[in-house]
């Protein structure tokens, strides 16, 4: 019988390769993370998603900082921390780079979802938060306004984050866009 911790794990390893074999994340970009209780379960930076294994999952700090685990965190924890922070229900991001999706969120403007089975999952407007530095202060204070309005925003020049009740939700919230 397993425990949540593994699930977790085992959940972010397979959205890992989900998000690598469908063209969302080059080289090491992108990342996912899930929420164990006070602490996070984390890819790591510098490592491409299609090669995420079990051990090489970062245990983190309610502030980003690496509790347990084989290399670092990525640079744009404060983003996933954002999420978690203003949506408190959200158990699990996932933050991928999927082509369509990136050159949409470039254009500015949010999107208007028609299709019945979107608006079920994600709401009728997804939002577009403006372009900003990685980590920085306006960065996560427009990703925490995109939230409060839908469970996926594109990035503009940044790809597209999704949260979730847990990592496959987030994900299939990505696939949906």
């Amino acid at each position: 019988m397993g425990n949540r911790h593994d699930h977790l794990v085992a959940a972010i390893v397979d959205v890992s390769h989900r998000l690598a074999a469908r063209g969302w994340v080059a080289n090491h970009d992108g990342n996912v993370s899930a929420r164990l209780d006070d602490q996070l379960l984390a890819t790591p930076t510098a490592l491409a998603k299609a090669d995420v294994t079990p051990e090489l999952i970062l245990t983190l700090d309610g502030q980003g900082r690496k509790v347990a685990g084989i290399g670092k965190p990525f640079s744009e924890i404060q983003l996933h921390l954002a999420a978690y922070t203003s949506r408190p229900e959200t158990q699990a991001v996932v933050h991928a780079h999927p082509p369509m999706a990136t050159a949409r969120g470039l254009c500015g403007g949010d999107l208007a979802v028609f299709l019945p089975e979107a608006i079920v999952s994600i709401g009728r407007t997804i939002p577009v938060v403006p372009y900003a530095m990685p980590g920085s202060t306006e960065g996560v204070t427009a990703l925490s306004e995109g939230l409060r309005r839908s469970d996926v925003v594109m990035l503009a020049g940044n790809g597209a984050l999704a949260v979730g009740r847990d990592v496959m939700e987030a994900y299939l919230r990505l696939e949906l866009l």
